[in-house]
């Protein structure tokens, strides 16, 4: 439940109410009845150990050891809110899932689950009362007194986590699509920013960008602009007539658009998004979807006929030194290619880049390195593996999430203090294994509480 990262490379999960919470916190502190206890179809259950925490990718817990029925099992929990959760994450799919020996469930209903390797394993019911947790008190309410190279010791090692969890998903991806998808989808996903994600994902699937480069290639090279913001606004189900002086200007070059999406729809027989899924809502202009694409469409211009996956690729195997490929990231990802400042869909809007500095920093930490390192690994490059862990270190500052932020002044830790975004990253992943979960017995910091 709490390690599963279907498709997802950036900030994963949505918040957890306290039924998860509460949940993970019965099995972890084992502060449950211990006798009498039943697995949904009826065999008895004793738990001998409950296992540790699974830090990484896989079940919750590794290494339990209950007894079933008479017998001793020792392998893996997987905790849920809903027993259907274990095949809507698709776990029966994933081996990484095989040595599970117990599934523990808050609610029931639903059927028996299978592991990939077709064995079925037992379910227990623990119930969990709904409800707001009380109010209690946490050691960084009062701040904590820690040495700044000892935060930044345990913040590396949970960017390390971090980093190795995002290499070996992209890795598992890798085996089952093509690089160039992959990559677009990864980096369309960051494109999506915290509102727009699913939406964005949805775009990358409907037309993947080997699609988009197999119509550019039989397209006017004048009008190559044109086609892709047509491609894609129109996939997108932005150039809809609903969205079309709400969300764009309503002017020719935006009826121009429409019309040039029609044509190329008809030809090709391209699918197109609703258009309704889109949020533009308490989100500043220049990152509203439109404006996004309008970049995106900007950037795989000016790489064009190289595919995305290519250059980068190129990059990883011919540079070593990590400055060089960050001025490379800047001008693919940052320098327009074309029209920009004077953009008939950018009417009132300043900006001379094309993403921000905090996004390319995190597109760079969230995608881009670790795709690296995974392509690396399939080719079992050793050079190239060391190299992306040590490119990962080098970032610059992304982009500061509120929760760090916060996190950060009960450290005493003031932003102007961290030079990389892999101590944000570690951050990120230190908050996700304990604030989140608000397991605050375990927190490594506690011993400097004030």
């Amino acid at each position: 439940m709490f390690n599963c990262f279907p498709d997802i490379v950036c900030e994963p999960h949505a918040k957890m109410d306290f039924q998860e919470k509460s949940l993970y916190q019965l099995w972890l502190s084992q502060s449950f009845p211990q006798s009498g206890l039943v697995t949904t179809d009826g065999q008895p259950l004793s738990v001998v150990s409950p296992g540790r925490r699974n830090l990484i990718e896989g079940p919750d817990f590794l290494d339990a050891i209950v007894l079933v029925g008479g017998e001793f099992r020792r392998g893996a929990i997987e905790i849920h809110r809903h027993n259907a959760d274990w095949y809507s994450h698709q776990h029966h799919l994933n081996p990484l899932y095989n040595d599970t020996i117990l599934h523990v469930v808050a609610d029931q209903s639903g059927e028996p689950v299978r592991l990939q390797n077709q064995q079925m394993i037992p379910t227990l019911w623990l119930p969990v009362v709904a409800g707001t947790p009380d109010k209690e008190f946490h050691p960084c309410d009062k701040g904590f007194n820690i040495p700044f190279d000892r935060l930044q010791s345990e913040l590396r090692h949970y960017a390390g986590l971090r980093f190795q969890r995002k290499c070996l998903l992209l890795q598992a991806a890798l085996l089952k699509k093509g690089a160039e998808d992959l990559l677009y989808e990864k980096i369309l996903d960051v494109f999506g920013y915290s509102h727009n994600r699913r939406p964005f994902s949805a775009l990358a699937a409907l037309i993947p960008v080997t699609r988009l480069y197999a119509i550019l290639d039989k397209s006017d090279p004048e009008s190559r602009l044109l086609t892709l913001e047509s491609l894609l606004l129109g996939g997108a189900g932005l150039l809809k007539p609903e969205i079309i002086g709400r969300h764009l200007p309503d002017n020719q070059y935006s009826a121009g658009l429409l019309h040039r999406w029609r044509t190329l729809q008809k030809k090709f027989n391209l699918p197109e998004l609703s258009g309704h899924q889109w949020h533009f809502a308490a989100i500043r202009p220049a990152n509203h979807p439109t404006y996004r694409i309008i970049a995106l469409a900007q950037i795989l211009t000016a790489c064009y006929p190289r595919p995305l996956a290519a250059l980068w690729l190129t990059q990883i195997m011919l540079r070593s030194d990590f400055s060089t490929v960050l001025e490379w990231a800047q001008h693919v990802f940052q320098q327009p290619a074309g029209m920009w400042h004077n953009h008939p869909l950018r009417e009132g809007l300043s900006g001379r880049h094309l993403i921000g500095k905090g996004r390319l920093m995190d597109l760079l930490s969230n995608v881009l390195i670790p795709f690296g390192w995974a392509l690396a690994a399939i080719q079992k490059d050793e050079v190239v593996i060391s190299r992306m862990t040590h490119w990962a270190e080098q970032v610059p500052v992304g982009e500061w999430p509120r929760s760090i932020l916060r996190f950060m002044g009960h450290c005493g830790v003031t932003a102007r203090q961290i030079e990389w975004n892999y101590l944000i990253q570690g951050a990120l992943e230190f908050n996700r294994q304990y604030c989140e979960l608000e397991i605050c017995q375990l927190c490594p910091l506690e011993r400097y509480g004030e």
